[in-house]
């Protein structure tokens, strides 16, 4: 990535996806100027697209994943659930695939089906390759629609459709259904109807087949060791022999993508997809530069619902916006002030419930299965307490839509967003990051294929982890306090605070509570939508005097930098584990590992000291040391309170636990294994040793 140069990518590349309304202006491919990943892509004279990456992580294997355009969305009103069923038929069904299994040679393959897509994917060695692929073209392309191997799926997907009706099913059903009212997505969901699943014949299952299964519908995504134009002649031989349905009339453009369609490649049979979005609180868009918008909407929807499996209550808000690709360094500017405010919102969360656990979270993502950008703040709340729950929790997050940040907390929620970027850029320069995947990063060739497949579609910018840290550090510097306040505003305006709420409520309920008084389980009577409206636009705010006062300045470093470095004895030991004596009399047995592509994703450090539960037995005080271990845990240090600690732990990614065993103290810190979460622990050690005020 170079800033202010504009770097035009290889024809080999994978290019932004072009799109097929009038909303072509905001995918300007010349826009560009992230550096490509080094892709090889294709497309078949029958039209089937092919995308190639070289990641030899893990080493000798390789990822080959074959992308049906078909889900839920496209089945009719009669075949709900079909594209499920026939993902099991092809898969399941494949002999060759079943072949290849039965040889050991160390295979793992599954599928997936979901509103846009199917997709089957395997891993094998490298040296199979020619075989993998024969495998997958014989799974999507050549089914055998034996009868005893549809009905025997067909028995699968209706014992699937009972296993999967859990509560996180229900309430993810629920939120779906409510917040898509205005387009098919809320009644097509993959798991279908069991009693049409119950009906359908060989020829039904056959017509969806032939219709949606073609080559000019799919795309290969090959990702692994492997070497480019060995790939290209395998896919030809095993894909190039089947035929298009409209080999005559080929798109001259195989890759634009239909944004009426949830990113996915025009198709005569396609339903067009359309969206009521949350009007803007900051900005006046034009329509014709939209993708799938179908209106603009100021109004608020709720609904509640009973489900017997929930213990708690949940009170989810739902705001849908245009999902806008990130092409280039000036789209990451929004996309990173989006991020910030969600960390601010956290922020404020933690620190206005820094004894327990946070009741609300937001959430701020874009969703190509469902083809828009998501907004979720979410209250999880006792039943009987809901209202004074919902209340507390909106008083915080309207705060920050009303009064903004500050830049102390600015600088914080940059420094905590940079930080956990650049500290896994630097411990694994092999991954990839992107914004589609926010800050996890890619590793292996399986989760580099996976974020390939979720990033393509609607343009979101896929790169090696060094260059996005780069990225975003650039980025940030042009995002001072008014910017991220504004960004505020927009992300989080639905909710009130700065105007009329508007977006979707979904509440989920539970059929029984606890009675407080009598312990008894007794029905609980669900709220109605007016009463949760009621609720919801009745929140006192807080004052901008409030906000202020409540703030909690947190430290960026316990220590100073320039402390004293001290002689140790060092002594290694059998195994590569390191001794050392410090001059206080502490002993230290250190062991580090290099970074590795299936290393742990955590380090632990553990502390243990004489005492443990016998000191009870000899002071006659009962639980008194594991009262004052809890005490300890939830305490300040040095200068700092608690509530600073809480938040200097969870900035570094630093937990602990505490336990009294019969005869010692057992304390376990956990961090990243990065370099600034391995100081943040040792500092916190440092002072929880040294002068840890238990608050009493």
């Amino acid at each position: 990535l170079v800033r202010g140069v504009r770097i035009r990518r290889p024809a080999t590349a994978v290019d932004a996806p072009a799109v097929a309304d009038a909303s072509d202006k905001w995918q300007d491919a010349d826009a560009i100027d992230f550096e490509p990943l080094p892709c090889v892509r294709g497309v078949l004279p029958n039209g089937l697209r092919y995308v190639i990456l070289r990641h030899s992580i893990p080493p000798g294997r390789f990822e080959a994943h074959l992308e049906i355009h078909v889900g839920s969305v496209d089945e009719d009103d009669s075949q709900r659930g079909m594209a499920h069923m026939m993902e099991h038929i092809c898969f399941l069904g494949s002999e060759r695939r079943s072949e290849l299994q039965g040889r050991g040679v160390g295979m793992t393959s599954n599928a997936l089906t979901d509103f846009q897509q199917t997709v089957y994917h395997l891993s094998v060695g490298s040296e199979h390759l020619a075989a993998g692929f024969d495998a997958l073209a014989d799974i999507a392309f050549t089914p055998a629609f034996q009868p005893e191997r549809i009905e025997k799926e067909r028995a699968a997907v209706l014992s699937e459709a009972q296993m999967v009706n859990d509560v996180t099913y229900r309430n993810h059903t629920q939120i779906i259904g409510a917040t898509h009212g205005e387009n098919i997505i809320h009644e097509r969901f993959p798991i279908g109807l069991e009693g049409q699943i119950a009906r359908w014949s060989e020829a039904d299952l056959r017509d969806f087949h032939g219709k949606w299964y073609t080559p000019e519908n799919a795309t290969l995504w090959v990702v692994g060791d492997i070497i480019e134009v060995q790939v290209i002649a395998h896919i030809e031989r095993s894909f190039g022999g089947f035929s298009s349905l409209q080999s005559s009339a080929l798109p001259s453009d195989p890759w634009r993508r239909d944004t009426m369609s949830l990113f996915r490649p025009a198709m005569p049979a396609r339903p067009k997809i359309l969206h009521n979005y949350v009007a803007s609180r900051s900005t006046a868009m034009d329509a014709s530069t939209v993708p799938a918008v179908n209106s603009w909407s100021k109004d608020l929807n709720i609904s509640v619902a009973t489900n017997r499996l929930m213990q708690g209550m949940q009170v989810c808000w739902v705001a849908k916006a245009p999902l806008f690709p990130v092409l280039s360094q000036a789209d990451l500017v929004p996309w990173l002030c989006k991020r910030l405010v969600v960390e601010a919102v956290r922020l404020r969360l933690q620190t206005r419930w820094s004894s327990g656990s946070m009741p609300g979270n937001l959430h701020c993502y874009d969703s190509v299965r469902e083809g828009v950008a998501v907004t979720t703040f979410t209250v999880l709340t006792e039943p009987l307490l809901w209202q004074e729950t919902c209340r507390e929790a909106l008083k915080e997050v309207l705060a920050v839509a009303r009064f903004g940040v500050d830049v102390d907390e600015l600088n914080l929620v940059t420094r905590m967003a940079l930080n956990r970027v650049q500290e896994g850029a630097r411990m694994q320069p092999w991954s990839l990051m992107g914004t589609m995947v926010g800050y996890d990063a890619a590793v292996t060739s399986r989760s580099v294929v996976e974020a390939m497949i979720a990033s393509a579609p609607c343009g979101h910018v896929l790169t090696s982890a060094a260059a996005f840290s780069r990225a975003l550090q650039i980025a940030s510097e042009e995002i001072d306090a008014a910017r991220l306040n504004a960004a505020a505003v927009e992300i989080l305006g639905h909710l009130g605070g700065v105007g009329e709420p508007c977006g979707t409520v979904v509440v989920s309920v539970p059929e029984i509570v606890t009675d407080e008084l009598t312990g008894r389980q007794v029905p609980f009577v669900a709220p109605t939508s007016a009463e949760v409206e009621s609720v919801l636009r009745g929140v006192s705010e807080l004052t901008e005097e409030e906000v202020r006062r409540k703030r909690v300045p947190v430290p960026m470093r316990l220590l100073p930098e320039n402390m004293p470095v001290v002689q140790v004895e060092r002594t290694v030991l059998p195994g590569g584990v390191v001794s050392l004596l410090l001059p206080n009399g502490l002993r230290v047995r250190l062991l580090v590992h290099r970074s590795t592509p299936d290393g742990p994703s955590q380090s632990t450090m553990r502390l243990r000291g004489l005492g443990g539960r016998a000191a009870d037995v000899m002071t006659g005080s009962d639980s008194a040391v594991q009262a004052g271990l809890l005490a300890l845990e939830n305490s300040g240090v040095g200068e700092w309170s608690r509530e600073q600690v809480r938040l200097y732990k969870r900035m570094n990614l630093v937990d602990a636990e505490f336990r009294a065993l019969p005869d010692v103290i057992e304390t376990d810190v956990h961090f990243a294994p990065t370099l600034s979460s391995c100081r943040a622990a040792l500092e916190w050690l440092h002072w929880l040793r040294r002068e840890p005020p238990v608050e009493v």
